[in-house]
């Protein structure tokens, strides 16, 4: 029991280094949001361009966390909450790199041929506020779920609601305004993007509970 203590010990220091590399690359992917959305008002393709590029960065990093817990998961055959975690770990390894592919997205968008003024100074604001909480959640589900701080993360799925009532907002102001079909269409995209950065930033918070007490809800 004592000669197996320090390879346990090396088993959750190596839990630890992947969770604090992935949260480091959720970071990463947050901080961009303000980048990629600046780019699109701009209609600065090269600046989306610029954005897009890290996104490789992001996916390989993201495929050597999964692939190492993988390995954790084959050789160690962790129990109880040891294989939570690891699990937790997967699904929020999964959610970042999905979380990369919609900043990407965002970024490449900026190089639709679109003037910026084809849309209103209302819409433009909109545009700025979605990206504004969107980063502000993910940020905050990472950081709840690196410190474990269900409370945190509670909070982080109740504030999805202020995404959703913004996307809502978007949709009427589509469906009422005079903006013509293709750059309404880009728009709508657009919306979309930021809504789904928050539901990725939800399933994180709800890994936490998943985490703590095997909560089958919260690995929905």
């Amino acid at each position: 029991m004592i000669a197996g203590r320090p390879g346990r010990q090396h088993f959750h220091q190596r839990i630890d280094s992947l969770q604090r590399t992935v949260v480091a690359i959720g970071h990463e992917v947050a901080r961009s949001i303000a980048d990629a959305t600046e780019a699109w008002l701009r209609r600065d393709c090269d600046a989306g361009m610029r954005v897009d590029a890290r996104t490789a960065g992001w996916s390989a990093r993201a495929r050597d966390v999964e692939l190492a817990v993988y390995e954790l998961i084959a050789t160690q055959q962790p129990m109880a909450i040891d294989l939570r975690h690891l699990v937790a770990l997967v699904r929020v390894t999964e959610a970042v790199s999905r979380s990369g592919d919609l900043v990407a997205h965002i970024a490449r968008s900026a190089c639709f041929e679109r003037e910026p003024d084809a849309f209103s100074p209302a819409l433009r604001t909109l545009v700025v506020e979605m990206a504004t909480v969107a980063a502000s959640q993910f940020s905050a589900a990472l950081s709840a779920f690196e410190a474990e701080d269900a409370k945190a993360g509670h909070r982080v799925e109740a504030s999805d609601e202020d995404l959703d009532l913004l996307h809502r907002e978007l949709f009427a102001k589509l469906l009422t305004g005079p903006l013509e079909t293709a750059p309404a269409i880009d728009l709508a995209l657009l919306g979309r993007f930021y809504e789904r950065l928050g539901d990725h930033a939800v399933e994180i918070a709800r890994r936490i509970t998943f985490v703590s007490n095997g909560d089958a809800h919260a690995d929905a």
